[in-house]
């Protein structure tokens, strides 16, 4: 009984961080998508940033909180285009940050013998690049 017991865990655990795995890993690709875009036009917008989260809610992730900013960590807002500039790479910098919950948490092991958890279980990405586009 107690192998089985122990073997029904082992499996269990593996299941659980295939599943966790593949959904940060489904995150990841969709930030890097975003911010290759994002390196080649320049632009965060509105529409991009719908873009993201609609593929964020198909793929099970609930409270999902997208910034992005530039090297000296103001925000870019709808409209603000981020130009290539060799003088200030600071300047030419976007840094895209993902925040969101799975639908449905890891089971931590630590659950077991009585550990409590103060916060909830979310991912969180962060990927930057620096703008190609030219300010002619």
């Amino acid at each position: 009984m107690l192998w089985t017991t122990i073997i029904v865990f082992i499996i269990f655990g593996g299941i659980d961080y295939y599943i966790v795995e593949k959904q940060l890993n489904d995150i990841e690709e969709i930030k890097a998508h975003y911010l290759s875009q994002m390196k080649v036009s320049g632009v965060y917008s509105r529409s991009l940033k719908m873009d993201m989260e609609k593929e964020l809610v198909n793929k099970g992730l609930d409270d999902i909180q997208i910034n992005a900013t530039d090297g000296y960590d103001m925000d870019i807002t709808d409209g603000d285009v981020i130009f290539r500039n060799v003088d200030d790479v600071k300047k030419s910098t976007i840094k895209l940050t993902i925040k969101a919950k799975p639908k449905i948490e890891p089971f931590i092991f630590g659950r077991l013998i009585g550990a409590e958890e103060d916060e909830e279980f979310y991912f969180s990405v962060k990927g930057r690049t620096v703008s190609e586009r030219p300010n002619y």
